[in-house]
């Protein structure tokens, strides 16, 4: 049976999202780009249009480049992977004591 392309939709990033959602989307994602052979200029904007409100407001807050898709989407990967608890780090600083040698 032959699919059609108007029956797949476009995978929408949740609101809200976490580290989980976008792992999960961006590997939908990039199946979504495969099966509409999307060119590597229409990817950017498929990407911005499928990342809703709160996807958007990531996006602007971003650091530079985020001129193709491939650095978009490595600005998302260090935003959703790149946390580390500024409390956590100051809690082993002041944890920390220097041992004997």
């Amino acid at each position: 049976m032959a699919t059609r392309m108007e029956n797949f939709n476009v995978p929408l990033l949740p609101s809200n999202p976490s580290e989980t959602d976008w792992t999960f989307f961006i590997r939908q994602f990039n199946n979504y780009l495969l099966i509409v052979s999307a060119t590597d200029k229409q990817k950017l904007p498929l990407f911005i249009n499928s990342l809703g409100r709160d996807g958007t407001d990531i996006y602007d807050g971003l650091p530079e480049p985020k001129d193709t898709y491939e650095n978009a989407v490595l600005r998302f990967e260090n935003h959703f992977t790149g946390r580390t608890s500024v409390l956590l780090l100051r809690k082993q600083f002041y944890e920390a004591r220097q041992q004997c040698n």
